[in-house]
């Protein structure tokens, strides 16, 4: 069995696992350009999770080992990933003939070249990493001279700060701590909401500070998207009430999110094997086959304390989105207490979101996904049409 399947079937079994342990036996253990190591070791990273990727990250800031500064680059291209940029890895070694970033991070608003650094010891020549982001836009990399930022491991910058304050590229160029950057995946790792997503990564991009709308604003939309997750079908108890609405009753009943991501890791191992792709991890919800661009949104609910509606979840907009952008989308919906899964498609999804209850809340709104359980058999319930869906052909 290779790393990667023994990661997605029994992903405790590197708990004990510093980085430099998993480096060593990703292929023959020697991180090169183009090396059998490093593309292992990019794909066990798509499958960790944040919080395991912070652990990595501040491994190589805290001990050192052979080609850490490699392995850190890595691991920030993959936090990069995790903000929904498209990323090119960078090479671990100068070349003559390619041009020398540690990574280049796409996105609508404006590309980013990305330089990692373990410490902010050494002054960094800002006019060769200049060149770099003018090399891309000449050879049609990108479609215009992307911005700067450097990512270093200690919170002090201040030696940093004042030598790119004091050069001609201030204006193009960002700082950011690798801690810093963690944070800010995990931030996005819970949000919904795309526009959300565009103002996470826009702080990352320079601009100028006189007017402060843009900050205040990621501080109201972070308020909300905390609100917004108090609703998630891991925390919230529902009940029934007549005519079949839905009502948030006072009890809130929290799942481990442990015993949650182990069911959603063994649901979507199942899911992706029937269409023969590995995957990556977008947010804790949304998953990604990048080289079919085949899309799951994966909910788990536990199984509440009645007979009507055991099941039930909160149906995002955004997550709605997110699977109509592939060329294939799937809704899997996990229940606790039960092995199946039950892979639902976008296309049907389209027609059946108008038949759900909704919960609006200011400037945004949920559909309620409820699933009732009759002679042994699962069904979708269409709380407005009173119909329902035997899921019984979506199980997997």
């Amino acid at each position: 069995m290779s790393l990667i399947d023994l990661a997605e079937t029994s992903p405790n079994s590197f708990d004990g696992y510093n980085v430099q342990q998993i480096v060593a036996i990703c292929g023959d253990g020697t991180l090169l350009d183009g090396s059998d190591t490093s593309k292992q070791f990019r794909s066990f990273l798509a499958i960790q999770t944040p919080e395991r990727l912070r652990a990595f990250a501040n491994y190589c800031l805290e001990q050192s080992f052979p080609k850490s500064g490699q392995v850190l680059q890595d691991i920030v291209n993959e936090i990069g990933k995790r903000l929904s940029y498209g990323v090119v890895p960078g090479r671990y070694s100068g070349s003559t003939k390619e041009i020398g970033f540690d990574g280049l991070w796409k996105d609508p608003d404006g590309a980013l070249i990305v330089e990692v650094k373990t410490t902010d010891a050494y002054r960094i020549n800002l006019d060769t990493v200049a060149n770099y982001a003018r090399r891309v836009q000449v050879e049609g990399i990108v479609a215009t001279e992307p911005s700067i930022l450097i990512v270093v491991g200690r919170q002090d910058t201040g030696d940093l700060e004042a030598q790119v304050r004091g050069s001609k590229h201030a204006w193009q160029v960002r700082l950011v701590s690798v801690e810093s950057l963690c944070r800010l995946m995990l931030v996005k790792d819970e949000i919904t909401e795309a526009t959300f997503i565009q103002k996470v990564r826009k702080i990352l991009l320079p601009f100028e500070y006189t007017r402060v709308d843009e900050i205040i604003d990621l501080v109201f939309e972070t308020q909300k998207e905390v609100e917004e997750k108090l609703v998630d079908a891991d925390a919230v108890e529902i009940v029934a009430v007549e005519n079949g609405e839905d009502k948030q009753t006072g009890v809130w009943v929290f799942t481990p999110s442990e015993v949650l991501d182990a069911k959603r890791k063994d649901l979507l191992k199942r899911f992706f094997i029937t269409h023969g792709e590995a995957y990556s991890r977008i947010t804790r919800a949304q998953y990604l086959a990048e080289s079919t661009n085949v899309r799951a949104v994966c909910s788990i609910s536990k199984r509440y304390d009645r007979d009507y509606q055991p099941y039930w979840y909160a149906f995002h907009p955004a997550w709605l989105e997110f699977l109509e952008g592939g060329s294939s989308g799937f809704l899997v919906l996990g229940c606790m207490d039960r092995d199946e899964g039950y892979a639902l498609p976008v296309k049907m999804l389209q027609g059946l979101v108008e038949k759900l209850n909704r919960t609006e809340k200011s400037d945004r709104f949920y559909w309620h996904i409820a699933l009732l359980i009759e002679d042994g058999k699962v069904f979708l319930n269409m709380s407005k049409t009173g119909e329902k869906l035997d899921l019984t052909p979506f199980a997997f």
